[in-house]
């Protein structure tokens, strides 16, 4: 019975999906058919030749909404991956854009990887709670870092400007000032794809299946051999780290960082993503 509900499934996969995957690699691979493989490259193609596509401001709504979803999928990796709740991710936002005020210019490249490196070591203290409670008490936790980090944001004048905020210059790449969006844009390609590609890898590999056994029962996982602490800690800080480097991304396409860029609203808004 088993042998003939196989061949009728693989039949079915051949007839639609064109791929049958036997394997861990294959099933990890980002495009496991020539067709596949084919739409990813225009696809990609497509990015690369999009500020010759559209005007000014629409450029800026890509480039915006390219920065949100890389957010976004920080956050996806971090609850939908991991099932760990969080209302605290427009905090490391700021920690992100915070960190890229201080380096702007040539620097820039830099300051966004270092505020992103800055929110995951937050983002790991931040996952301590978790080794110990879940559900709505997290959540909870989460909301007290956002309202802590709202706090620093306001009133440590001396890194953050206070409720001024800060105003940096544009970026600079090879002494080339991305000073519109569309010359924005390539860098934020630059950032987002990788870790697009990253987090997709993630989530079907070894790593990525042990985060989805934490999610569904914890205990389970435990038993299976799955190392909860390692799991969780890596979930928050992955998720802090992509909110690092969206937050930097968002103060050069802003030239500006404020705390009313990153209140409680804004996580709630990324957890609806």
């Amino acid at each position: 019975m088993y042998p003939l509900s196989k061949q009728l499934t693989d039949a079915f996969s051949r007839r639609f999906a064109r791929a049958v995957r036997e394997t861990y690699r294959e099933d990890e691979a980002y495009a496991s058919t020539p067709l596949g493989r084919l739409a990813l490259g225009v696809f990609l193609l497509f990015l690369v030749l999009l500020p010759f596509l559209l005007s000014p401001y629409p450029m800026y709504v890509a480039t915006l909404v390219a920065i949100g979803t890389l957010s976004a999928l920080g956050l996806h990796l971090l609850v939908g991956g991991a099932g760990q709740i969080s209302l605290g991710h427009a905090a490391f936002m700021g920690v992100g854009a915070y960190t890229a005020s201080h380096l702007y210019g040539p620097l820039a490249f830099l300051g966004i990887l270092l505020g992103g490196g800055i929110a995951a070591l937050l983002g790991l203290v931040l996952g301590l709670p978790s080794l110990r409670i879940k559900g709505v008490y997290l959540a909870i936790a989460t909301l007290a870092f956002q309202f802590l980090a709202d706090y620093v944001f306001k009133n440590w004048e001396g890194v953050t400007g206070g409720i001024r905020g800060r105003t940096l210059p544009p970026a600079e790449l090879f002494g080339l000032a991305l000073d519109t969006p569309e010359k924005l844009w390539y860098l934020v390609l630059f950032f987002t794809l990788p870790l697009f590609f990253y987090g997709k890898r993630l989530l079907m590999t070894r790593a990525g299946r042990a985060f989805m056994a934490v999610r569904d029962n914890d205990l389970s996982a435990r038993v299976a051999g799955v190392d909860l602490v390692r799991v969780k800690l890596m979930a928050f800080a992955l998720s802090a780290f992509y909110a690092g480097v969206a937050g930097g991304l968002l103060a050069q396409l802003y030239k500006a960082v404020t705390p009313e860029y990153f209140p409680l609203t804004v996580s709630i808004q990324y957890l609806a993503m």
